[in-house]
């Protein structure tokens, strides 16, 4: 199975990647200078229309090569569908699913009834057949917790995503991902800086220094401020790289661009009560 069987199908055959290259600057434009009202659900919507027109673009080659990208900007509303799910909250989950790009099939699996276990269980003989080590999701549930099921996911499908591609840009940008989560997980569950900064440098946190990617990062910050570090960094080399490499680099360059409008977006408005200078810190764009 390849990851993208984990997305909806897409009837169109989509444009020759030139056509769609000589779009982006002026959606990248817009989408720079627009910050819709309404919150963090509407700046969410604004990113799910952006995604669908992008998704439905894309020749069918570039479709499966940005397959694991698109996915991770599903995992959030996937994550968020399965605590619904277990709070019963049936309204939630299908928010959550509205506008969802994941197959038809990992939709109803989390829409339908039953339990939780059972839930988790189908879920997981699915994402098995991409990595054998998400089978028993609700086992990992039981035994980790909430956070450690979710910390499976996400790692699981990076894990599978990597292997999907073992070299090139895509490969990178998703060695990022992987290096800023395990980043961020060492921050979390540690939470004493200097025990991060001791992994980092004696790589106990992953098998490539994150120092290939992020540099020497403030040591002394809080996780979310080590976070906003982490994705402005990415956001300074993707666009780097989009002036500098070839067509998958400015694909990428827009992707994120696109997920870093919407979430600054849902800062500016979401913490408008903060004052100015609280929220120029947290936006990274």
């Amino acid at each position: 199975m390849l990851l993208v069987e984990l997305l909806r199908p897409i009837r169109s055959g989509g444009y020759p990647i030139d056509y769609l290259l000589a779009r982006l600057p002026t959606r990248r434009a817009g989408l720079l200078t627009s910050c819709p009202g309404g919150g963090g659900r509407e700046a969410r919507r604004e990113l799910d229309r952006e995604l669908d027109w992008f998704h439905g673009q894309l020749e069918p080659v570039s479709r499966r090569q940005l397959a694991p990208v698109l996915l991770f900007f599903e995992l959030p509303g996937l994550l968020a569908a399965l605590r619904f799910r277990e709070a019963g909250d049936r309204s939630g989950v299908t928010a959550c699913l509205k506008s969802s790009r994941l197959h038809r099939t990992i939709r109803e699996i989390l829409g339908t009834e039953g339990s939780g276990p059972e839930t988790l269980k189908e879920l997981g003989r699915i994402l098995a057949s991409l990595n054998p080590s998400l089978a028993g999701l609700e086992r990992f549930r039981r035994e980790r917790g909430r956070a450690g099921l979710e910390q499976a996911i996400v790692s699981g499908l990076l894990s599978a995503a990597r292997r999907e591609h073992p070299a090139g840009p895509i490969r990178d940008f998703l060695d990022q991902l992987a290096a800023r989560q395990d980043l961020l997980r060492q921050a979390k569950a540690e939470k004493w800086p200097g025990k991060v900064s001791l992994a980092w440098r004696t790589r106990q946190i992953h098998d490539r220094s994150q120092h290939r990617f992020f540099g020497q990062p403030a040591w002394e910050d809080d996780p979310d401020t080590l976070d906003r570090r982490l994705l402005a960094v990415l956001a300074r080399d993707w666009r780097r790289r989009s002036r500098t490499g070839g067509r998958l680099e400015q694909l990428l360059d827009y992707l994120w661009t696109c997920y870093l409008v919407a979430r600054d977006c849902g800062v500016r408005q979401l913490t408008e009560l903060l004052g100015g200078e609280r929220v120029a810190a947290e936006v990274i764009l």
